[in-house]
């Protein structure tokens, strides 16, 4: 259509134009690639394109660990109930970040050595419950433990892990 003919349209009050079929010469329509979850037509079935149903999902976390290293749902929820736990007990926001990755990096690793922070016995300001068993003091009175020292992994005998 020229610009002349567009005109005369235009002037006329024509506003339509022919539709043009899906087969014409040099032309040929693509099929849609969404015709599955249109929601325009009766007969077009209705289909979650999102995601099917973790229910039905055999691997819930298929782009997560063991198949790659991002962490998996269960990691997740560990990680974050040890970033609470550590933030309680006075460490910083990144340094909790820090240590909860280290030990899920050692949970990977199928390491034996812990945390003071890990340990049930842990208190706020470095006391450890269970110095006579962990062998450091005789009273806990006499126990404050360095700060570096209680994120570092290490095996201890008084060590008894929290259920997080």
């Amino acid at each position: 259509m020229g610009l002349h003919n567009l005109l005369n349209r235009l002037k006329h009050s024509v506003s339509d134009t022919p539709d043009t079929s899906e087969k014409s010469a040099g032309y040929q329509a693509k099929p849609s690639i969404h015709a599955g979850c249109t929601l325009d037509t009766p007969d077009t079935p209705q289909i979650d394109c999102t995601r099917e149903s973790a229910a039905n999902d055999p691997d819930p976390d298929p782009w997560s660990w063991p198949h790659s290293t991002a962490m998996n749902g269960a990691e997740l929820d560990v990680f974050t109930a040890r970033l609470s736990r550590f933030t309680d007990l006075g460490l910083t926001l990144t340094d909790a970040e820090a240590l909860a990755d280290k030990l899920m990096q050692r949970d990977r690793d199928s390491d034996d050595r812990r945390a003071c922070l890990e340990c049930l016995h842990f208190h706020r300001g470095g006391r450890c419950g269970n110095c006579q068993a962990a062998g450091i003091a005789i009273k806990a009175i006499d126990v404050k433990l360095p700060g570096d020292f209680t994120a570092m992994l290490h095996r201890c005998d008084g060590y008894t892990g929290r259920a997080i």
